[in-house]
């Protein structure tokens, strides 16, 4: 895994990702690492196949290949934030080691489910 990020084939968030879509099992990681290699992977398919196979475990890393390059319908959204919450979601990047966007989702999750909109 050192020399896949070292050559830049992969990211320490890729790294990351497949570690804990692995259940931090390191040969099943390194395995869903080199197909995401293999598979020449855009951000967005490698986070998306990491997706599926946290959310099913005993899948075939062909299934979450498979799963990663379906066509995703997006919506991007535009928000003015404060200096007070741009400043957290630096903060949060950093030390989570997650991409701005994740951390935006993971928010607006995590208060959609605090207020019953999400189960």
């Amino acid at each position: 895994m050192v020399d896949w990020v070292q050559r830049r084939k992969v990211s320490l968030l890729d790294v990351k990702r497949m570690l804990e879509a692995a259940q931090w099992d390191i040969k099943k990681a390194e395995k869903m690492l080199q197909a995401i290699i293999n598979e020449q992977m855009t951000p967005s398919q490698r986070r998306n196949f990491a997706e599926f196979a946290k959310d099913n475990p005993s899948a075939d890393i062909s299934d979450a290949v498979e799963d990663a390059r379906k066509p995703r319908v997006e919506r991007k959204l535009l928000v003015d934030l404060t200096p007070e919450i741009r400043n957290a979601v630096e903060r949060a990047m950093k030390e989570l080691k997650m991409e701005a966007d994740e951390v935006a989702l993971q928010a607006l999750r995590d208060w959609l489910a605090d207020q019953g909109f999400i189960e």
